[in-house]
């Protein structure tokens, strides 16, 4: 039985191997074995494994392995290698590369149950440790860690997909006038406030708020256009204006205001991110430069 978003992803010819793995896992964790190294990579780079199995007889074994380490979307997956006892010299080098531990044949399906567990359970440990850590202590959002990662993970899936992905980046007006006057802790009552404000304006799982720094934040929106992502820009725009945050200081608003700019495209080369992010940076700039409180896209 395949499963349609497996929890361990194997690549191996041997029938013997699905068996035990399965049998070990006993359907607590869904199981995939395929025997091709291009429907693996699509397999993994689409649903992501909790934990992956790779063949050493297979000559792509290699190749995947150093793209499975690249891969953002595979960070903090264990790669576990497969081989025959009397075949270890080419299964070592395979762990030196990078690959979390290795599983020997014949496969004991009582000692595969625990190891293969200890892996799973050690994946998502890690994986947690990371989320802590891409987590911005003041409002509880994404931090420049988390957006660079997704953002990075949205561009390689929507360049894969050739769908458009949008960004929107949003800074408080006259934050440091703001910071300067009313001190640190309203400041980080006011962000925290913005920052649910934010998050109360996307709908998808699949969208990102992130606070980068000071009093800017960043959305990734995958699979959206220059219009879907202007019609949120200035529902959070409002949102951020209706909180009513007095601001005394402002030269735009008595309250807390915010500059936005949008900016959405359909990604056509892996190296173009950078790019990509800049023309966003250039209409938050240009909102500003206009009056600040408003939305610019390009």
């Amino acid at each position: 039985m395949t499963a349609a978003h497996p929890d361990i992803l194997v690549l191996t010819r041997n029938l013997e191997d699905a068996d035990h793995i399965r049998l070990a896992m006993n359907h607590d964790h869904p199981v995939r074995v395929l025997e091709e190294a291009g429907a693996f990579i699509e397999a993994a780079g689409t649903e992501p494994p909790e934990l992956l199995l790779l063949d050493a007889a297979l000559a792509d074994s290699e190749a995947i392995l150093d793209w499975s380490l690249r891969e953002p979307a595979l960070a903090d997956r264990p790669v576990l290698i497969l081989a025959d006892v009397g075949h270890l010299d080419g299964a070592l080098a395979l762990v030196a590369r990078g690959a979390r531990d290795l599983l020997e044949r014949p496969l004991d399906p009582r000692l595969l149950k625990i190891r293969l567990g200890n892996a799973l359970a050690l994946g998502q440990h890690q994986r947690l440790l990371r989320r802590i850590v891409a987590i911005d202590p003041v409002t509880g959002l994404g931090n420049r860690l988390r957006f660079d990662e997704y953002m990075d993970l949205e561009w390689r899936r929507n360049l894969r997909n050739h769908t458009d992905l949008a960004l929107v980046l949003l800074g408080l007006d006259h934050f440091r006038t703001y910071e300067g006057r009313y001190g640190k802790g309203a400041t980080e009552e006011a962000l925290l406030r913005v920052g649910q404000a934010l998050e109360g304006c996307i709908l998808r799982a699949g969208d990102l708020v992130a606070r980068l720094e000071d009093g800017t934040f960043a959305v990734v929106l995958p699979e959206t256009d220059t219009i879907g992502a202007v019609a949120v820009a200035e529902r959070m725009r409002a949102e951020v204006a209706a909180l009513g945050i007095p601001h005394e200081d402002s030269r735009t608003e008595p309250t807390l205001t915010v500059s936005v700019g949008v900016f959405a495209r359909t990604p056509d080369q892996p190296e173009g991110m950078a790019d990509f992010q800049a023309e966003a940076e250039r209409c938050l700039t240009q909102a500003k430069a206009r009056g600040r409180n408003q939305v610019v896209f390009g």
